[in-house]
């Protein structure tokens, strides 16, 4: 018997950071902050997983960005929300901070952990986002590593959905 409180108007916000490049062209990295949290005192939801990793990935992008000026402008997205529906990447896509006529590609890293398995890349198979899923194999095979890139169509499972109708748009968990 598990009290439950609901929210209907619970307010949060989306963080966002960018770092000028020597192109006005961007490539942009997202994740979520949020997760489930737990049920009880039994049920824990893996939040390290579900998407503190996801988070700390695109962290340690920026960080590594900032060592120096890159060619393209680097944008970084921190969702809330996604858990409850994506909310907070919906909100994004309907009031853009950037011009995503200028994107070149957008990465959503969700369950970052793990992988030995290989991963998966959502919306792989776009005409858009394909050339750069083919990189990501090829490079794989090149470092000789033994994990397999998995490739999926679009499905609204993750923060890059909205995005795909604004940029290429690829969620690789």
């Amino acid at each position: 018997n598990i009290p439950l409180r609901h929210y209907p108007h619970y307010q949060t916000q989306n963080v966002c950071g960018i770092v000028l490049g020597e192109s006005d062209s961007m490539l942009v990295f997202t994740a979520h902050y949020d997760h489930c949290g737990s049920m009880g005192d039994n049920v824990l939801f893996p939040g390290a997983h579900d998407n503190a990793s996801g988070v700390a990935a695109v962290l340690d992008i920026a960080r590594m960005t900032t060592l120096q000026k890159p060619h393209y402008t680097m944008v970084f997205m921190l969702f809330c929300g996604e858990e409850t529906g994506l909310c907070g990447s919906h909100y994004a896509a309907e009031h853009p901070l950037i011009d995503f006529s200028k994107v070149r590609l957008l990465t959503n890293i969700d369950m970052f952990c793990g992988g030995d398995e290989g991963f998966m890349v959502v919306n792989a198979n776009d005409s858009a986002t394909s050339p750069f899923v083919k990189i990501m194999e090829e490079k794989t095979a090149q470092m000789e590593h033994s994990v397999v890139v998995k490739r999926r169509n679009n499905a609204p499972n993750s923060d890059h959905y909205w995005f795909s109708r604004l940029c290429p748009a690829i969620f690789i968990y």
